[in-house]
């Protein structure tokens, strides 16, 4: 298990069952985690800049242990923890357990308290010390908690923090500098651009021929685009087009589609150190959106983009197809 900067806290072994052989209606009926959006992290951010709010971290210690199962689940017992004799029995679960598919659904001045939960992370905000402890004593009552304390990382995002300048800081410097050395762009050149000057990407650049084929299997565009795809959610809008072109090409991308991609590392390589601002002003929401008109080549289909801010700050942005 890894901290939020990379260094290694500690070895962690699960037992997790085989939630892929479960059977919907049977097995289970409902499936859904407790998710926040990366915008209503967000929004947080920014109401705690503006009523100055202390801003802690909480995970959940075997957070899907705590939950009752309300189904009748078997299952075989793990490889190397047989009872010898018994070899032929199976376990009943009363609790629910790692890869089940049910497992994620089983959590003076006025005080005010904040709470974002992303599966089994907990983000809180509060403007009294009091009712910070008072939720944190509440939580840990029901469940065994970790107590944080102030929060410097929440899921992959550095969040640093000027008290007396009333502003917070959001950046994925670290794991930027980890994508570009997974995909051996560390020592690549910067450009000032994701996106060269009349780029165009269409099928024509993907390949057709078994040698082209056999050429870019051993290319990691899928992997590379899908770390994008998460800092461009986190916290990089501004790389929120160019993904957007080469994520429509990860079934059959060609060579041009992986230099548009190495593009976009070279990018981040000159901007990974930039951060998003959050600092004070009305708490005001406005919203842009823009469309082309017909400028893919492939379908001339348009692509639709919009931003909101909220309080001056940007909190959500799209931009597809």
């Amino acid at each position: 298990m890894y901290k939020a900067y990379g260094s290694l806290d500690k070895y962690k072994v699960r037992l997790v069952a085989k939630g892929f052989t479960q059977q919907p209606g049977v097995d289970f009926v409902d499936t859904y985690s407790l998710v926040a959006k990366f915008a209503s992290v967000r929004i947080i951010m920014i109401v705690a800049v503006r009523l100055d709010l202390e801003l802690h971290q909480l995970d959940v210690k075997t957070a899907f242990l705590n939950g009752d199962l309300k189904e009748e689940i078997y299952m075989d017992q793990p490889d190397g923890f047989q009872i010898k004799g018994q070899e032929g029995k199976v376990c009943r679960l009363k609790k629910s357990l790692y890869g089940l598919k049910q497992s994620s659904r089983q959590c003076d001045k006025e005080k005010l308290a904040l709470l974002s939960l992303y599966v089994d992370d907990i983000l809180l905000a509060s403007n009294s010390p009091d009712m910070m402890k008072e939720t944190k004593f509440c939580l840990g009552s029901k469940f065994e908690m970790k107590d944080m304390g102030p929060t410097n990382y929440v899921l992959g995002i550095r969040i640093s923090r000027d008290r007396d300048s009333k502003l917070i800081y959001l950046d994925q410097e670290n794991y930027l500098e980890k994508g570009l050395k997974m995909f051996k762009m560390e020592d690549c050149r910067p450009v000032s651009t994701p996106v060269s000057k009349g780029t165009i990407l269409n099928k024509s650049m993907c390949p057709t021929n078994k040698t082209k084929l056999e050429e870019m299997i051993v290319v990691p565009y899928v992997q590379a685009v899908d770390s994008l795809i998460y800092a461009m959610m986190s916290t990089r809008l501004d790389i929120c087009y160019a993904v957007g072109l080469v994520s429509r090409y990860q079934s059959n991308p060609g060579k041009a589609h992986w230099q548009a991609v190495k593009r976009i590392f070279r990018f981040l390589q000159m901007t990974k150190s930039m951060k998003l601002c959050f600092g004070l002003d009305e708490l005001e929401i406005k919203g842009f959106i823009d469309v082309d008109f017909a400028e893919d080549t492939n379908d001339r289909k348009s692509t639709s983009e919009y931003v909101f801010l909220f309080g001056g700050i940007m909190v959500s942005w799209l931009s597809k197809k």
